[in-house]
């Protein structure tokens, strides 16, 4: 991981430094440079992370949104065949402007709190929940480098995809700890999902769909 410090006027993300399927770490970067280069239209295509003066960069490849999708959509035929309703909010920055604090979650969403985001027409998460859990496809980075800004915006649980395994891990006093069940999304078959992700990674959706749905109705 290479270091930096941004300058003071530039709001696009140099296009020398934008990383490529890599990660860089740029230090002595305020609140409002950060918000600045989050909103310009030029640096949509780089993911940003950002806490405590530093700003990670990162980009990313076709198997880690390959990953990202197909857990997607089990998680959407597991919630339709278990009843329990969840809410999808994708890559949606997350941003708490008191804590100074801004990640972009590779997949985050509801599950306890959608009868309160149901209500809602935004989410300002300086008085508003965070999401019940976040994806991570940890490929190109340490998603343990996000830990810390997750856990400062108070996100429940983090699910980590390394290698070819699915591990959760839930904030207990400030920190997270590795975990054997969600209790965000109890009964979500993790050793399945993983095995299915890994299997199915050059099948088209609807193959994947059809034999995850006929594996939930054979699993006790």
């Amino acid at each position: 991981m290479s270091t930096a410090t941004l300058s003071q006027q530039a709001v696009p993300v140099p296009p020398a430094t934008r990383p490529q399927n890599d990660v860089i770490l740029l230090g002595g970067v305020t609140w409002d440079q950060y918000r600045a280069y989050r909103d310009d239209p030029e640096n949509n295509g780089v993911r940003m992370h950002y806490a405590d003066g530093e700003l990670l960069l990162m980009t990313t490849g076709m198997l880690h949104e390959r990953l990202s999708h197909l857990l997607t959509l089990m998680f959407a035929i597991w919630s339709h065949f278990s009843g329990q309703p969840i809410m999808g909010f994708g890559r949606w920055t997350l941003l708490d402007e008191f804590k100074k604090k801004g990640l972009e979650a590779d997949n985050c969403y509801y599950a306890r709190n959608v009868p309160y985001v149901q209500q809602k027409e935004t989410l300002d998460l300086n008085v508003d929940p965070p999401p019940d859990l976040a994806i991570e496809i940890d490929i190109t980075t340490h998603s343990r480098l996000k830990f810390a800004i997750y856990a400062a915006l108070g996100v429940p649980e983090v699910w980590v995809w390394r290698g070819d395994a699915l591990a959760v891990h839930r904030l207990e006093d400030g920190t997270y700890q590795a975990v054997s069940e969600s209790q965000e999304l109890p009964g979500f078959p993790l050793d399945v999902a993983a095995r299915f992700a890994v299997e199915h990674l050059r099948d088209d959706d609807a193959t994947l769909m059809e034999a995850f749905r006929a594996e939930l109705t054979r699993t006790p």
